[in-house]
């Protein structure tokens, strides 16, 4: 990926492994779209008690005429919770490439 990749962690230690795992899941999403502005991922740590540790992920995605947030709440592995975020990211940058190059209908007209 050539553009800016924000990773920040609260409430938890990034392991390095777990870093590669972001860096590796938002290098892919250049396949949907190359012109992404930036990408920002914040992970946040929770809980930690019986029903065991749970992870918030944040992602922001900069788009030309867009911004992209995608936010999961998990209990897996963070590699785990990354993947299942990134895929949803996935799904909605590919929506918004559809969009502007007038793949999809816009709701409430007909098309002629």
């Amino acid at each position: 990926m050539e553009l800016p990749l924000q990773i920040t962690a609260h409430n938890l230690a990034l392991a390095p492994a777990d870093e590669q795992a972001i860096r590796g899941a938002a290098t892919k999403l250049d396949e949907f779209a190359s012109r992404i502005l930036s990408c920002r991922v914040a992970i946040e740590g929770e809980g930690g008690g019986h029903s065991g540790r749970q992870y918030r992920i944040h992602i922001k995605l900069d788009v030309p005429g867009e911004e992209i947030v995608v936010r999961r709440r998990s209990d897996e592995t963070i590699p785990v919770a990354v993947q299942k975020a990134f895929k949803a990211a996935g799904r909605r940058l590919q929506d918004h490439v559809r969009r502007q190059r007038g793949d999809v209908k816009l709701s409430g007209g007909r098309r002629n």
